[in-house]
């Protein structure tokens, strides 16, 4: 008896710690959907698609010295954030709490029009960017997974091209180059992702979807 008790005392533990997790991941997922806004994020396959087929505007609120290093082709500087600083050491980003909101109402006049939006890749930032929108009335925007970096990690930003995942390689099972002239023999070879890589760009994902999830904890600090 003592045996079939101690047995059932388990099973209801476990079951009690299922319901736990469960109660959990629920709440998890409904603090990440709040996060988000008012916006929702979309893949880059699917917001390349609809940018090239002119769908929606791509708008990109990272500082005008990152949009001039680099940028996807055809994509609208309009810089939630300004970089300060006269020499190399001091320089960093700012949000640009004074001139943004006018600056992008100025580029993107219909707040009821579809826009993609190319974030910082501070999430601070990115979070105060967003809010302002979200304040001044915008509701057809919709965030890049990945920002700039996952963009590029797909396809070539200047070309719009699908990057290729392979290497060049000998086709000897050594990986081994032989003959007067190695490169003859180099053939391209298709790479899977690695498992590392994957769960960078996972992450990587993950922060731009919901870029006011960590800050939501320092203003409710704040306010409280």
């Amino acid at each position: 008896g003592g045996v079939a008790a101690a047995g059932a005392d388990v099973e209801e533990a476990e079951e009690e710690e299922k319901d736990d997790e469960a109660v959990a991941e629920t709440e998890e997922g409904a603090s990440q959907a709040a996060s988000a806004g008012a916006f929702v994020s979309v893949g880059v396959e699917e917001a390349k698609r609809r940018f090239d087929a002119k769908e929606c505007a791509l708008l990109d609120l990272r500082s005008a010295k990152a949009h001039d290093d680099g940028r996807v082709k055809g994509s609208k500087s309009t810089p939630a954030v300004v970089t300060v600083g006269t020499s190399f050491r001091d320089r960093r980003d700012e949000y640009d709490e004074g001139g943004f909101v006018g600056r992008f109402v100025k580029a993107h006049k219909d707040k009821g029009a579809a826009a993609l939006l190319i974030l910082p890749a501070e999430q601070e930032h990115a979070s105060l960017a967003l809010a302002a929108l979200e304040a001044e009335g915008y509701e057809a925007l919709e965030v890049v997974e990945g920002g700039f970096d996952g963009w590029s990690a797909v396809f070539n930003p200047n070309t719009g091209k699908r990057r290729q995942r392979g290497r060049l390689r000998s086709p000897d099972t050594d990986g081994t180059l032989r003959g007067d002239d190695p490169t003859a023999y180099q053939q391209w070879h298709e790479v899977a992702p690695s498992p590392a890589s994957e769960a960078g760009a996972a992450r990587a994902a993950t922060r731009a979807t919901n870029p006011r999830r960590e800050s939501g904890g320092v203003a409710a600090a704040g306010a409280d």
